[in-house]
């Protein structure tokens, strides 16, 4: 059984690894497209457009659909982040050491992060995307709030 154990934990560091970088793959990804994002929603609402003008037609469908956009990349980003973390988890507990086994805990690296470093970890990929979901959300709602007053003709 001690043969074994250093190749579970080996092959469960190694899948580890790789998901943590495929988190770290997505995360850059959604940040990167939100900062285009983001850059052409600011120049799409300090555009000059007057109230009631029949161009604003495609401004206002593009207001609405660039926060759509981020909103769904965000959304997918997550949906791709929770099962990851979760077979992270499961790869974490397969590779402990059961309780009858003698483990050489100063030679190995740890596989199982623990308290503050665990958590913060999650967060700072979970929060990044739950983060830019709220940031979406809330330009949506500029958006359609900025869509609805300038159709809305001058009186």
């Amino acid at each position: 059984m001690q043969t074994q154990e250093p190749l579970v934990r080996k092959s469960a560091r190694r899948f580890i690894e790789h998901e943590d970088a495929w988190i770290q793959h997505r995360v850059s990804w959604l940040l990167a497209s939100t900062t285009f994002l983001i850059g052409a929603f600011a120049v799409l609402m300090t555009a000059n457009i007057p109230t009631g003008d029949p161009r604003f037609a495609p401004v206002a469908s593009l207001l609405v659909c660039l926060p759509l956009a981020g909103l769904t990349f965000s959304s997918l980003v997550l949906l791709g982040y929770i099962p990851a973390q979760l077979a992270m988890c499961q790869a974490k507990r397969s590779a402990e050491p059961g309780q009858d086994t003698s483990h050489d805990s100063h030679r190995s690296l740890p596989v199982r992060s623990k308290g503050p470093a665990l958590w913060l970890g999650i967060l700072s990929s979970c929060g990044t995307i739950l983060a830019t979901m709220l940031i979406w959300a809330l330009l949506l709602l500029v958006a359609v709030i900025t869509v609805i007053l300038t159709t809305v003709p001058a009186a």
